[in-house]
């Protein structure tokens, strides 16, 4: 029998709108997350307040979080992360 793996599901999902993008990766890098929420950035045609994350090890680097930081201070939108 042929081992299955399932793709990692990296999603965000707008609260008030309920507006989803997702995307699904092989693995769960710092970088394909970074990634992710670059494009994440340029879907959502509104202002990201506020980034919640399971904190997993992939979002938690203090050079992932300043990299995001400095993008959406960049795009002149703020982000309020907790925790990250």
């Amino acid at each position: 029998m042929a081992l299955v793996v399932e793709p990692y599901r990296l999603v965000a999902i707008d609260r008030a709108t309920r507006y989803v993008y997702l995307e699904l990766h092989d693995n769960k890098r710092m970088e394909t997350a970074a990634e992710f929420l670059r494009q994440t950035l340029a879907q959502y045609p509104f202002k990201i307040v506020k980034i919640l994350t399971d904190n997993g090890v992939e979002f938690s680097y203090n050079l992932l979080v300043e990299a995001m930081n400095k993008k959406i201070k960049d795009q002149g939108k703020h982000c309020q992360t907790f925790p990250l």
